[in-house]
């Protein structure tokens, strides 16, 4: 069946077409008008870049999904009226939505673009659907929308006042950044997610006094220059803190965060290379973001790093309740001698701790769950590791290149997954216990007390030998008991003999742990 024919450099899509391919008129500039019959479903990745003289698009009320760059680049396009059903301008597609989508930059760089109608059935804007649109100069955001995503409008030049619905909870990473005359910005007070970057590069961003840029309760941006060595305190009231918020702020060699905050950005800290202290609240329950979070993001590589460059990073206290050690989180902060974990910590995320080349020893407490991808990878210093009998989810290359790495203690009963998921070269610094000391003797760093560091890892191994000591002592002990009871044993059956042993070997191990452990009490 022929799909298409060109009158008149008009594009004709056949009746009973359901879908437009990928590609499919990719750079064909003469071409100057779409008509689409109902029951085309979807346009689709690129179908229309380029095509610089395309003026007119009607699209039937059945279309549901535009492509990935559908119509990017076509700047003679004027007017583009979304279809009603559409419920998502961008962002990330799920397997059951996606027929609901107008995808990644669909409208990117069309630069005659000027009149945008949306209808009411859009939740979300995102994914740099109109980035570079620089003729676009006005745009209303009906009420249904809840979320303004990621470089949505990035580079819309012509735009110089923008209202946003109250209906919005999320503002995107460079939703308007680089909006060279957007003076105006009208935002609602229930707006408390914002994004990195968001109104970066704009005349309002410039007229912002100087010093911490708060949008209604999010700290969005530190503006201008401090003396060396200061130290500064979020405001009290705070309940997140943007992307990048603190990026370069070299000068700052303390920051006070407060219990209001509950979320913190990627890169929040990057090169704050003075920064030699941070005291995390309980409020925070991840430190930045999680392994594929579910924003979505141009460059996956540069998501987490919350404290990237804090090469004098040393002093860390996190406290009760955070659950989480995000995406990169303290990668490659070098200072680090000590870490102490909480007992609320779930899940240490992927690279967390990697490259950080002072850190000594770690104790995970009991209550971490997973370790993940590389999360202490090239801790070349890294000498001890406790780990926890709640461990489920421990990847292979987690402490991958650790050289110094001597010892590794794990709970008995968990022994086997744990060698399962180490390199063979580790098992031979696998040592087990029956319990585990529960309290982490790691120093406090917040006090710098690091001089009078007591080991748990080898009370733990001490323990262990006491254990053995002690069980072969009462087994030896019920074994003689029973003899007696028994006559001695001088003529006994073979069965006997049997029942004695049973009753020597479990017993004794039985009677024995619990015996060390009430040692091990007594001797705290």
């Amino acid at each position: 069946m022929q799909k298409y024919n060109i009158v008149d450099n008009v594009i004709i899509i056949s009746k009973g077409v359901n879908d437009i391919e990928g590609e499919t008129f990719k750079n064909r500039k003469h071409i100057t008008g779409v008509v689409m019959p109902l029951g085309v479903n979807n346009i689709g990745f690129e179908a229309f870049r380029n095509c610089t003289k395309l003026a007119n698009v009607d699209f039937p009320c059945s279309i549901s999904s535009i492509g990935s760059l559908a119509f990017a680049g076509c700047t003679g396009l004027k007017q583009i009226k979304i279809p009603n059903g559409i419920k998502h301008i961008g962002g990330i597609f799920t397997a059951s939505q996606w027929l609901h989508y107008v995808h990644y930059g669909a409208f990117q760089n069309c630069t005659g673009l000027t009149d945008v109608i949306i209808p009411n059935s859009v939740e979300t804007l995102g994914g740099y659907v109109f980035r570079g649109c620089t003729g676009l100069k006005k745009i209303e955001i009906p009420e249904s929308v809840r979320v303004i995503g990621d470089g949505v409008f990035c580079g819309c030049t012509g735009l110089t006042r923008f209202e946003i619905p109250k209906s919005v909870k999320r503002i995107g990473v460079w939703a308007f950044g680089d909006c060279t005359n957007l003076t105006e910005i009208i935002i609602p007070e229930n707006i408390t997610d914002i994004g990195g970057m968001a109104f970066d590069n704009t005349p309002w961003l410039e007229n912002q006094p100087d010093g911490a840029v708060y949008i209604n309760s999010c700290l969005y941006k530190y503006k201008g220059v401090e003396p060396q060595n200061t130290s500064f305190a979020i405001k009290e009231g705070t309940s997140s803190i943007s992307d990048l918020a603190f990026k370069d702020c070299t000068f700052f060699s303390s920051i006070v965060i407060p219990d209001s905050v509950t979320r913190i950005g990627e890169r929040v800290f990057m090169n704050c290379t003075g920064l030699t202290n941070i005291d995390i609240p309980g409020s925070l329950k991840s430190i930045g973001v999680r392994e594929f979070d579910g924003y979505s993001k141009e460059y996956y590589e540069d998501d987490g790093w919350v404290f990237r460059g804090c090469s004098n990073l040393k002093h860390i206290k996190i406290n009760r309740g955070v659950e989480n050690i995000g995406l990169r989180a303290f990668k490659e902060c070098t200072s680090i001698e000590y870490i102490k974990f909480p007992e609320t910590i779930k899940c240490i995320d992927a690279e967390a701790f990697m490259g950080c080349t002072a850190l000594k020893s770690i104790f995970i407490p009991e209550g971490v769950e997973e370790i993940s991808y590389s999360a202490f990878a090239e801790c070349k210093a890294l000498g001890k590791v406790v780990l926890p009998s709640s461990l489920k989810n421990l990847k292979k290359s987690a402490f991958n290149g650790c050289t110094s790495l001597m010892e590794i203690i794990v709970p008995a009963h968990n022994v086997d997954y744990v060698k399962k998921q180490l390199p063979k070269e580790l098992h031979q610094f696998i040592k087990t216990v029956l319990f585990r000391t529960p309290v982490d003797t790691t120093p406090d760093i917040s006090n710098d007390s690091s001089k009078e560091v007591v080991s748990s890892v080898d009370k733990v191994g001490n323990l262990k030998k006491k254990t053995k000591r002690i069980t072969l002592l009462v087994a030896l002990a019920l074994f003689l008991i029973y003899a007696i009871v028994s006559g001695w044993g001088l003529w006994w059956e073979w069965y006997e003999w049997l029942i004695g042993g049973l009753i020597a070997i479990i017993g004794g191990k039985i009677l024995g742990s619990f015996l060390s452990m009430i040692l091990g009490l007594f001797k705290k």
